[in-house]
């Protein structure tokens, strides 16, 4: 700071030596007559020998660089030497005004009012060398004013101090503003350097680079490393569009991002080096007349989080078994097609593939095996499909299907029954032949719904409806499906509040000794008492007790309520109890049934549990366990249905079986006397030589009891006996089956 100042001083020292003496001779020049010649001359050198020594030092370091600090003895020197000068000044107005003549006087009073302002100003960067200089040339020159008889010296004082007074403001504000801007410009000499620095530094060793564009987008500056990351040597680079190191489709983006003018950050472009990436910063370069000049900008190298980014959002879009698009890869898709365009609602269809008996492949073959049909199923799916499609594997066997223009439904239908027919073929997986079918449900929009969830719900929908159907086919959702679909799920809340409410019931059907006629058990069949329907069928509420997961609790208070409805029967009596696959989701099923017959106080020998064999489809591991466990408590287990579904000896040998059901339709079905013969000969054969014993259901009339007691079937139920009936009953039931013989029973009424 001080260095500034004493510089900022200096600068005015050739003028001022000039001024100093030419003013002094001139003065001299007036006052000769009313002075002595030798004080006069005295006055003049000793101004002379003042400006004389500045002049020379200053002389003495023209040559040579300005320095950059001073000690404040330079600022005292200054002081000291600004202050001599102005009391050899003031000497004169003191000493010769009063006696010099008019003329004289108005000489010395310009020379003096000159020299106030422009020494003061000339010395105003040292403020103590100013005032130092101002007061005594003012002091003086009042002096002077007042020795003489001038009528007008008190206004031409008051004047002077006046003028003076402002001189000296005006050296302390100028000082106080010169101290500020040099501390700024310090200050603001230091940032630059360190921004040099930082700039040197990232331009050598950062993975960024910086470049300059003028406004019609070429290149006028550029880092180096801009040349290594363009692969191109910089003098070639500079004078060059920008755009040309784009791909094309990143050109039009980016004249479009400089058109608009604004400044812009983190704008993505595809570069043409390879598969790079370029993150783009630029700002605008303004005149100061607010014109736009160019373009400065940094850029930086973003590929390598570009793959990872692509990688993270393949990973969250796609399935990673079979490479189409996942849940919410398609759930985005879906809601992008389904946005209004020109505010009209596009025609798309979402469907909903579901392979037929996938899980039999997993619980068969294990997951590996199922992993690889459903590759090849989405590899069937990718090829039939059409251009305006998209497909995705949506969870397990499920597959989404979204039809892009699907104004024509029967095109749409048609396609998906493609698809179908596509997938309806035989793979042969680790050695194993599988055969495929598959379901297709459909809902279209707009006119099932708008958005994406109502037509994925409603698709879902058809879809089970399809499946319930039989399977392998395409269904469409309508409006009668809607209301069918309202009504299950009535159904569904009342079924979920029909314990609470004690509608259901259970009845029981007896089963009969063939060769004595003895009632020896009951199957418990349940019932449901709603408050509006009447009495709902289990085949009405079952499949939605299994579907929506209430045949937990249900199946608890069957198990319960059978038991403790069996403890009040005599003891040769058992009570036979239906367990669904749905069931088997319960790990704890093995200690309700336990809990069960310790509550009722019932013996484990007077319990059977049927089961069907779409548990050992479904639920094989789980079913052998549970099996396992309950006939070492000592529960019986009877096979339901057998020969109506995937019939295979194999189970009959691995699990513990005790009791073989034989369907109604082998006892009074459609087919031929000679063919039903044929099955039931073979079954109660082959239950015979496994030690089982058979029971045959459907038995409405005698001569289909004779049937089955001539093939040695062991024991038989059916509305020959009696109609299912309520507990409460079963009492008159059992004495009137032992006092009336076979041939005189009537058929009781439920």
């Amino acid at each position: 700071m001080r260095a500034r100042q004493i510089q900022a001083l200096t600068r005015f020292t050739p003028i001022a030596l000039i001024v100093n003496i030419v003013n002094a001779i001139l003065v001299a020049h007036v006052v000769l007559p009313a002075g002595a010649p030798l004080f006069v001359a005295l006055w003049v050198l000793a101004i002379a020998v003042v400006m004389l020594v500045g002049f020379l030092a200053w002389l003495s370091r023209r040559d040579t660089p300005p320095r950059e600090t001073v000690s404040p003895r330079a600022l005292r020197h200054a002081t000291i030497q600004g202050t001599i000068l102005g009391v050899l000044w003031g000497f004169a107005p003191a000493a010769w005004f009063a006696a010099s003549d008019l003329s004289a006087q108005l000489v010395i009073s310009n020379v003096m009012a000159g020299m106030i302002g422009a020494g003061g100003f000339a010395l105003t960067t040292v403020k103590r060398a100013a005032v130092g200089y101002v007061v005594p040339l003012t002091l003086g020159s009042l002096t002077g004013l007042f020795a003489s008889s001038n009528p007008h010296a008190l206004v031409l004082a008051a004047l002077l101090t006046a003028y003076a007074t402002v001189v000296l403001c005006c050296v302390h504000f100028t000082s106080g503003l010169f101290v500020r801007q040099v501390l700024g410009a310090i200050d603001l000499e230091e940032k630059g350097e360190v921004i040099g620095l930082l700039v040197a530094e990232f331009e050598q060793n950062g993975s960024d680079w910086l470049f300059e564009l003028d406004q019609d987008g070429r290149i006028t500056r550029a880092s180096r490393r801009f040349g290594v990351v363009t692969e191109s040597a910089y003098d070639s680079a500079v004078g060059r569009q920008f755009e040309e190191f784009l791909e094309e489709e990143s050109r039009a983006r980016f004249r479009a991002a400089l058109a608009a003018g604004h400044a812009f950050r983190g704008l993505e472009f595809a570069a043409l080096q390879g598969a790079r990436w370029w993150s783009l910063t630029m700002r605008p370069i303004l005149h100061k007349s607010g014109r736009r000049t160019g373009w400065r900008g940094v850029g930086s190298d973003i590929s390598a989080a570009k793959t990872a980014q692509d990688r993270l959002t393949y990973l969250a879009t796609t399935d990673i078994v079979t490479g189409l698009m996942n849940r919410p890869g398609f759930l985005d898709a879906a809601a992008a097609a389904c946005r209004p365009r020109a505010g009209v609602q596009p025609h798309i269809a979402i469907g909903f593939l579901d392979l037929d008996e996938f899980k039999i492949v997993n619980d068969t073959l294990g997951h590996q095996a199922g992993d690889q049909l459903l590759q090849r199923v989405a590899r069937h799916l990718e090829a039939a499909a059409s251009d305006d499609m998209r497909v995705a594997r949506l969870g397990g066997d499920e597959f989404g299907l979204l039809f892009l223009d699907a104004e024509d439904h029967d095109a749409v239908k048609a396609t998906a029954q493609r698809l179908l027919d596509s997938l309806c073929r035989r793979h042969v997986i680790e050695g194993t032949s599988i055969s495929t079918a598959a379901s297709i449900g459909v809902a279209f929009g707009p006119d099932d719904g708008t958005d994406v969830a109502s037509l994925m719900r409603k698709a879902d929908t058809v879809l089970y409806r399809a499946k319930e159907a039989g399977g392998r086919t395409v269904m469409v959702y309508d409006e009668a499906m809607h209301r069918t679909t309202e009504d299950r799920y009535r159904l569904r809340e009342d079924l979920s509040r029909a314990l609470e409410r004690n509608e259901l019931f259970l009845v029981y059907q007896p089963i009969v000794d063939i060769a004595t006629s003895a009632t020896v058990g009951f199957e418990a069949l349940l019932r449901w008492q709603h408050p509006e329907r009447g009495v709902v069928t289990p085949s009405e509420f079952i499949p939605i007790a299994e579907q929506y997961g209430l045949i937990r609790d249900i199946g608890v208070w069957i198990l319960g309520q059978a038991c403790r409805d069996a403890a009040c029967w005599p003891e040769e009596l058992f009570v036979s109890v239906n367990v669904s696959a749905a069931q088997l989701a319960d790990e704890n099923l093995s200690a309700v049934v336990a809990g069960a017959l310790q509550s009722a106080g019932l013996s484990p020998r007077r319990l059977e549990l049927e089961i069907t064999e779409t548990l050992f489809l479904r639920r094989e591991t789980e079913t052998l366990a549970f099996l396992r466990s309950v006939r070492d408590m000592g529960v019986s287990i009877a096979l339901d249905d057998f020969g109506t579904g995937f019939s295979s000896l194999g189970y009959l040998g691995r699990f513990p079986i005790d009791k073989l059901k034989i369907d109604r339709s082998f006892v009074s079905g459609p087919g031929t006397l000679v063919q039903r013969t044929a099955i039931v000969q073979a079954v109660i054969s082959m239950a015979r030589s496994l030690g089982m014993t058979t029971t045959a259901e459907g038995v409405e009339d005698e001569a289909s009891l004779a049937w089955l007691r001539l093939h040695g079937c062991t024991l038989a139920q059916g509305y020959l006996f009696a109609e299912p009936m309520r507990a409460e009953r079963l009492a008159a039931f059992l004495a009137r089956m032992i006092r009336e013989p076979q041939a005189d029973r009537k058929l009781p009424a439920a």
